[in-house]
């Protein structure tokens, strides 16, 4: 699905369009903290329900095997939800879209460090790449962190 987004609109000093390396980042950070926060919305609800399930059904007179299934998708969901993360993943990749998006609306009015137009979207570049290789030691960091 093809999102229109705020930033592609903006223009840069010259009137120049936002360099095509810089929209594919940020589009590419937008998809993935959704698709990272509907996973860690998804999974509280589930865990959620079935917890709340599991003595109702209990209650209502549902087999052990019911109560026992319930409990059972409980921990299914929270093991899911310590193992992949989502939570973590959707602000830390929120985090990374909101200083991208604050680059771009600096290099659109030509603020600091993008005055001169012959040298903005070069910049603007070189700072969105720094700000990518940034959030890349982080996700390895996590992962470390979650290996020891």
């Amino acid at each position: 699905m093809k999102r229109d987004y705020w930033w592609a609109q903006l223009r840069g000093p010259a009137d120049t369009e936002l360099p095509p390396t810089v929209v594919q980042r940020l589009a590419w950070y937008d998809e993935k903290a959704r698709r990272q926060y509907y996973y860690h919305l998804a999974s509280e609800v589930l865990i959620l329900l079935c917890g709340a399930a599991v003595p109702v059904s209990a209650a209502a007179g549902a087999s052990t095997t019911v109560a026992g299934a319930l409990g059972a998708a409980v921990v299914v969901g929270t093991g899911l939800r310590q193992l992949f993360r989502w939570n973590d993943n959707w602000i830390r990749l929120r985090r990374y879209l909101v200083s991208l998006q604050g680059e771009v609306a600096s290099w659109s009015t030509g603020a600091a460090p993008y005055e001169d137009p012959a040298e903005a979207a070069r910049i603007l570049v070189a700072r969105t790449e720094e700000l990518v290789r940034s959030e890349s030691g982080d996700w390895v960091g996590m992962l470390q962190d979650r290996a020891a």
